[in-house]
């Protein structure tokens, strides 16, 4: 599974699911994308919020519906790590000849 279909399938829940986002999360290799730990770290911060940290459930609520949606949007700053650099050492010169005769 790539990571374009596992933010579709989080993004699908109808409920916040942090244990399922993260088995999904951890079938990507962590070496190969930039900042998906920091979405793993978010995904963290959202499943340690407990309701017992806070005066009423509305309070408690909008902690774990802001956590999650800071979760997801950091989705969207995951990029796939490219394997194969660019050759510079390649000398090849590619600048386009003009062929067209010059008039005199």
């Amino acid at each position: 599974m790539n990571l374009p279909d596992i933010v579709t399938i989080i993004q699908l829940y109808k409920r916040p699911n942090s244990v399922r986002a993260h088995a999904l999360l951890d079938t990507l290799e962590v070496d190969r994308y930039d900042r998906l730990e920091n979405s793993l770290d978010l995904l963290q911060d959202y499943a340690s919020i407990e309701r017992s940290d806070y005066d009423n459930a509305k309070a408690y609520g909008e902690a774990k519906a802001e956590a999650w949606d800071n979760f997801t949007d950091s989705l969207y700053d995951i990029e796939e790590i490219v394997e194969e650099a660019v050759d510079v050492t390649d000398t090849t010169d590619t600048t386009p000849v003009d062929n067209t005769e010059k008039a005199i």
